[in-house]
C-alpha cells in the first residue's frame, strides 16, 4: 500500500536522522565525565519531529509513542540509540502489518481532506456533488472500520451491509447505526437522481455526521 510505504520512508528518514545525531557528541562539561552528550539543537530537532510524526500515525497515547517520550527525554548519546530502536521496531511492526491503526488513521486524514472539499462545494451550494462526496466517505469509512475490528467483508459489500455488520458487531451502538442509515439514504438518493427528495440541511447533517464517525472510530 502507497501509504505504508510512505510511512516507512519517513521512518527511515527518522531514523538515519537518529543516526547522524548520534555521532554529534559534544565536549562534556567541566567536572562531568561519561554523559555522552550530544548536540542539543540536533537532538531537540530530531526528538521533537519523531513525537509528532509518531503521535500523528499512531495517536499521541500509544505505547510506543509513550515509551519514546520516556527513553529519548535528554541529549545523551544512549537516549539516542534507544529512540532509533523505538523507530525500527514501530517499522518491523508496520511492515509485518501489526500495527492497523496505522492504516486506520491515514485512511482518516484522507477521509477528512475530501470532505473538506464536500464542505467547500456545499458552500457554494453544490449539494448534490457534496452528497455524492461524503457518500463516498462514508462507505469508505465504514469498510475501514469493520477491517480495523477484523470484520470480514467482501470488496464489492454495500454501505447498508457493512453499517449492519458493524451494528451486529456492537462496534458502535443501534443510535450510531441508525444515524449511518440516514446519511447513506441521502447518497442512494443522489445515485437514483432524487434530488429533490433531500436539501442542503440534510447534506450538512450529513456532513457533521460522518466527521464525527471519522473521529470516533479512526483517530
Amino acid at each position: 500500500m502507497a501509504s505504508k510505504d510512505k510511512v516507512i520512508k519517513r521512518i527511515d528518514d527518522l531514523v538515519r536522522k537518529g543516526h547522524f545525531v548520534s555521532v554529534t557528541r559534544i565536549q562534556e562539561p567541566p567536572n562531568v565525565v561519561g554523559s555522552l552528550l550530544v548536540d542539543f539543537e540536533v537532538f531537540h530537532e530530531w526528538q521533537t519531529q519523531s513525537i509528532a510524526y509518531l503521535s500523528k500515525i499512531l495517536g499521541p497515547d500509544h505505547t510506543y509513542v509513550q515509551r519514546f517520550k520516556d527513553k529519548v527525554e535528554n541529549p545523551y548519546w544512549w537516549h539516542v540509540k534507544t529512540g532509533i530502536g523505538i523507530l525500527e521496531a514501530i517499522k518491523d511492526d508496520i511492515r509485518e502489518g501489526c500495527l492497523a491503526q496505522i492504516e486506520a488513521h491515514l485512511s482518516a486524514h484522507i477521509y477528512s481532506d475530501f470532505l473538506d472539499m464536500a464542505e467547500n462545494l456545499l458552500e457554494r451550494g453544490h449539494k448534490v456533488p457534496a452528497a455524492a462526496l461524503i457518500g463516498a466517505v462514508l462507505e469508505g469509512s465504514l469498510r475501514t472500520i469493520c477491517e480495523i475490528n477484523k470484520i470480514k467483508i467482501s470488496s464489492d459489500e454495500s454501505a447498508s451491509s457493512l453499517n449492519n455488520k458493524l451494528s451486529m458487531k456492537e462496534v458502535y451502538d443501534p443510535v450510531i447505526s441508525g444515524k449511518v442509515k440516514s446519511w447513506n439514504e441521502v447518497h442512494k438518493m443522489v445515485y437514483q437522481g432524487k434530488f429533490d427528495d433531500f436539501g442542503t440541511d440534510d447534506v450538512s447533517d450529513m456532513l457533521k455526521g460522518v466527521r464525527m464517525l471519522l473521529e470516533q472510530y479512526l483517530y
